[in-house]
């Protein structure tokens, strides 16, 4: 496809006969379908650069050109977002063991300002790690909620 990157990987339409698999040349997409692509390609070199150097910003930044995020997210939303993914998978991520700390540094300053014990109209501890939120009831809006107990 001539008019992405050369290093992009793409799906493209082949045969294959007694010669083996040929490849067509495509040649141009479609304008519309080329700017579609070369988004989603800079997503994910950000990404890919994001998680080689750890870098926490990057990510942030990948995340909010991906056409669906950005669709749905504001900015303060998709940099929350990435913090409780990084928190999530902390696990798997020791190359933003830096992002994860102030993650959680950031974490520990947003939530102690909810209430404790909660109405229990509201929700009620049936576990030592299970919040069950009663229906029908109009909740703050919190996107997440790390308790310990």
């Amino acid at each position: 496809i001539t008019n992405l990157p050369d290093e992009c990987i793409v799906e493209v339409p082949c045969y294959v006969d007694g010669n083996g698999v040929s490849v067509p040349k495509v040649g141009d997409l479609p304008l519309g379908c080329a700017a579609v692509c070369n988004q989603s390609a800079w997503v994910q070199r950000l990404s890919v650069e994001a998680a080689v150097t750890g870098n926490a910003e990057l990510l942030k930044q990948a995340a909010l050109m991906d056409p669906l995020t950005g669709a749905v997210c504001n900015p303060p939303e998709v940099w929350q977002m990435v913090d409780e993914m990084l928190i999530a998978q902390e696990k798997w991520l020791p190359q933003y063991a830096e992002a994860i700390a102030a993650a959680v540094r950031e974490t520990a300053t947003v939530f102690p300002t909810l209430i404790f014990p909660a109405p229990t109209d509201l929700c009620t501890i049936t576990e030592a790690d299970r919040i069950t939120i009663t229906p029908n009831r109009k909740l703050p809006q919190i996107t997440s909620l790390r308790v310990s107990l």
